[in-house]
């Protein structure tokens, strides 16, 4: 866990993080979104003391991290940043192994933990290790950054704009991959990014910030269905519909579509699980011939029978609800 308390930071008299509160929860997920120069980055650099606070304080697992040393607390943060920051002369396990060797880890065990992420991060070792960062894509330098920040296992993982220079179907795959590593390791994580979408569906909390200032803190659906003020209303407008297809879940919908029982030996169908985003559900029909999913749950499965249209008029149906309950 980690917890960031009134934090402030002050720049030649300027106030440009301004009493900044947030708890990210082990396994949890946050994002720091906001506009260009709203102090998000600043934030993110002052959990692991890149940037000194000058007032309010992180607790790292419950302990000030203005009590320990600023390197021996680095270390144990794993940090990844868009430009990756790999050390060209150093091949991909030595970029990986470097937070271990200067932990002072048993060779041997480095050796097994680089080959182990490696595969993680979907680049094998027997093709990868030896390679220099200049003989790899943009995507496998990213790649590599992530091993290397999970090289020591640290708890915390914060990261800064780690997808912004990679073209559009290169950052789709990798933050899809980076979600599902997520899922399996349960790290805290923080993520600063400039993209609405990435935000929603990279992450569980949103902080969203201007010129310093949080505005609301909660889950994605609450910033986009439950806005605290005209500011995080307005931040969300240009790219709504999309995010709210990201946001909504299909068992938010289960009142307003039809459900059967599967027939006894019935044909195997399509199966998805009640909490997939409504964009993901729009997406498998798609790719289905068929108009009908298995949905499976605790209580076992349904069959839903329905098809893109219908799915979207639930939607709309539920959108007009919940702007019906904020009036």
């Amino acid at each position: 866990m980690i917890q960031a308390i009134e934090l402030t930071r002050k720049f030649h008299g300027t106030t440009v993080v301004d009493r900044v509160s947030f708890t990210v929860g082990p396994g949890q997920t946050l994002g720091l979104i906001g506009t260009s120069g709203c102090g998000k980055t600043t934030t993110l650099r002052m959990l692991n003391r890149l940037i000194e606070p000058t007032s309010g304080r992180v607790l790292l697992a419950g302990r000030d991290v203005a009590d320990q040393n600023p390197e021996s607390l680095r270390r144990g943060i794993g940090y990844v940043i868009q430009s990756v920051g790999l050390f060209p002369h150093y091949t991909v396990e030595d970029n990986v192994a470097v937070v271990p060797r200067l932990l002072g880890h048993d060779e041997s065990h480095i050796s097994q933990r680089i080959g182990n992420l490696l595969d993680l991060v979907g680049l094998p070792p027997s093709a990868y290790s030896k390679r220099f960062p200049h003989e790899l894509s943009g995507g496998q330098q990213q790649r590599v950054g992530f091993a290397r920040a999970l090289a020591a296992d640290p708890p915390v993982i914060l990261l800064d704009e780690p997808f912004g220079g990679l073209d559009q179907i290169t950052r789709g795959q990798i933050q899809r991959d980076f979600k599902t590593l997520q899922r399996r390791l349960g790290k805290t994580v923080v993520l600063v990014t400039h993209d609405v979408f990435e935000a929603v569906f990279m992450c569980d909390q949103l902080c969203l910030m201007d010129r310093g200032i949080v505005q609301q803190t909660g889950t994605p659906a609450d910033l986009l269905f439950q806005p605290a003020n005209d500011f995080v209303r307005d931040f969300f407008r240009s790219q709504q519909f999309l995010v709210s297809l990201q946001v909504v879940r299909l068992c938010d919908l289960t009142p307003h579509l039809q459900f059967d029982t599967p027939a006894p030996g019935q044909s195997p169908l399509p199966n998805v699980e009640w909490d997939i985003s409504l964009l993901d559900l729009v997406q498998q029909f798609q790719n289905s011939e068929t108009a009908t999913l298995v949905v499976s749950d605790a209580d076992g499965t349904k069959l839903l029978n329905t098809t893109i249209p219908k799915l979207l008029g639930a939607f709309g149906k539920l959108c007009s609800d919940r702007r019906k309950h904020l009036e």
